[in-house]
């Protein structure tokens, strides 16, 4: 979006705004802006408090550097609520002499918005407004004049009676676009290809374990446990190998599946039957029965690139993961249609979805779901119950101590930027303890400290980078302590366990949040 004025200010003074300084030489900066680092200079040009210069904001133009939907949405509202009006006086840094791109439906709309930022050609013409993923949304968050400013809208299509409401179907969205924006609609695979995991339950869909980590129910797993209470993993890989289905029942939904696509691909001007059919038994194309693969997903945004008139991207480039709760097809299943492609590492691109973040086949799979139903099914006395609470930084660059988590539940904050000072974490378990430390920015690394200590700075100054965490006592050999964290820009880690070190001990980037569980294992 070209700017209207000539005087810039920049928002953020981080790398971001050092790429632009780099990207666009011929501009005016007159000065900066940041919430922390007012009074300082950002090479030579001041830094003042956001909100101190309001009404001089007025004749300028801001350039607002995050790609946080979170801290970009506090940042417009703020702007606002003072007088000043997003696109006429300031716009997010992404749009900078662009076109605007909106992109509307689940995750899969995600994968395509990373894949197209790829092409030179398409990100020289179009950047991606920050706006909260669908799933995230609410009514509320529906704002109508971002529409109107939007030159090009990318979009999964979403029916009108939806698990959402209304508002977010793809009509509605189209209805309030501004007359000469483009539309590019793919179908909706969400939930289409059944043909290919019958195992998967579509009423009772997920076996749950702690932290909110989800795995699809399989029927013929379950079946199993249900008749056991000594899990032989030989006997379960053995049934698994040998599990049949009706193959007319598995082509009726077969064919399901294809009139199904053909409908929904008569709504949309990117079609991507034909590419399904010439490569199912030569790729997998399916993660789960919800989500598609890198592969299926990298065709559809080469397929909006030729439709943008834009060159396609070379296959072999190494893209962002892609977001699924992946399972693996049964050998029944791929003999049934031909399929000649073999298993890799299984949930290889969401590393947080392991209970052990090792490389998944098949057989590993089978252990890691075993896990996970026994802690669904553990009887009373069983749990192993362990609390925590992170000294988080407010949005008023205050500190204040967490609500204390439980068990595998989110400490901390995620896509808001608020560092961590200080953990206190504590284990109530006969014979069993817990001791961690911290690596603190500055310090490194902090003494061990025993359940329900404070580790790290109360009165702040050194946040949180990384921890290291193990049991104590002697029930600690049959137990183990898993642990994940969430850390600036790199998001979710692995789960370490152990004693091993989680975070960014090498680097400077903050912990914002953790994750952290006890449990025995399968042996």
């Amino acid at each position: 979006m070209e700017p209207k004025k000539e005087e810039l200010v920049l928002y953020g003074c981080g790398r971001q705004a050092e790429k632009f300084i780099r990207a666009y030489p011929d501009t005016t900066i007159v000065y900066c802006l940041d919430d922390t680092l007012h009074g300082r200079k950002f090479y030579d040009w001041p830094i003042y408090k956001p909100l101190d210069r309001v009404e001089d904001l007025r004749t300028k133009y801001t350039v607002v550097f995050t790609d946080n939907t979170s801290v970009y949405g506090r940042i417009s509202r703020e702007f606002q609520r003072a007088g000043l009006r997003e696109f006429e006086h300031f716009i997010p840094h992404s749009l900078f002499r662009k076109k605007m791109a909106l992109t509307w439906g689940n995750c899969h709309v995600e994968y395509v918005k990373n894949f197209l930022l790829y092409s030179g050609e398409f990100a020289s013409c179009y950047g991606f407004y920050p706006k909260k993923k669908l799933w995230d949304m609410r009514e509320e968050d529906f704002d109508m004049e971002i529409f109107r400013h939007c030159d090009l809208l990318i979009c999964q299509h979403i029916r009108e009676r939806n698990s959402l409401s209304e508002t977010f179907s793809s009509a509605n969205v189209e209805s309030v676009l501004k007359e000469d924006c483009r539309i590019i609609k793919f179908p909706n695979l969400f939930g289409l290809p059944q043909f290919l995991f019958p195992q998967t339950d579509m009423e009772d869909m997920y076996v749950r374990s702690r932290g909110g980590i989800k795995w699809y129910r399989d029927r013929n797993v379950d079946s199993y446990l249900e008749g056991t209470d000594a899990v032989n993993l030989d006997e379960l890989w053995e049934r698994v190998q040998n599990v049949t289905y009706l193959e007319e029942e598995l082509w009726e939904k077969y064919l399901l599946f294809c009139e199904k696509l053909t409908a929904r691909e008569k709504q949309c001007n990117i079609h991507i039957m034909d590419y399904v059919m010439a490569h199912l038994g030569e790729e997998k194309l399916f993660l789960d029965v919800e989500h598609p693969s890198k592969g299926l997903l990298g065709e559809i945004g080469n397929r909006i690139l030729e439709y943008l008139g834009y060159k396609r991207l070379d296959g072999s480039l190494v893209l962002p993961d892609v977001y699924a709760h992946e399972v693996f097809t049964y050998p029944f299943i791929k003999k049934a249609f031909h399929m000649k492609w073999k298993d890799g590492d299984l949930k290889a691109d969401n590393q947080g979805e392991k209970l052990i973040p090792v490389y998944m086949d098949v057989r590993e799979y089978l252990r890691q779901y075993c896990m996970i139903y026994k802690d669904e099914h553990r009887k009373s006395g069983e749990s192993i119950p362990i609390y925590y609470s992170l000294l988080v930084e407010d949005p008023g660059n205050r500190m204040e101590w967490q609500a204390e988590c439980t068990g595998g539940s989110i400490g901390g904050t995620t896509r808001q930027g608020r560092k961590c000072y200080a953990l206190k974490v504590r284990l109530k378990q006969k014979g069993l303890g817990v001791e961690y430390r911290a690596f603190l920015y500055g310090h490194g690394w902090t003494n061990y400290v025993p359940s329900g200590h404070v580790c790290g700075m109360e009165e702040g100054g050194s946040y949180i980078q990384a921890v290291q965490m193990r049991l104590t006592g002697e029930e600690a050999v049959r137990c183990h302590i898993y642990y994940q964290v969430h850390c600036q820009r790199t998001g979710w880690s692995e789960q370490y366990q152990d004693g091993a070190k989680a975070g960014n001990a090498e680097g400077i980037l903050r912990m914002e949040a953790i994750k952290i569980e006890v449990r025995m294992d399968v042996k």
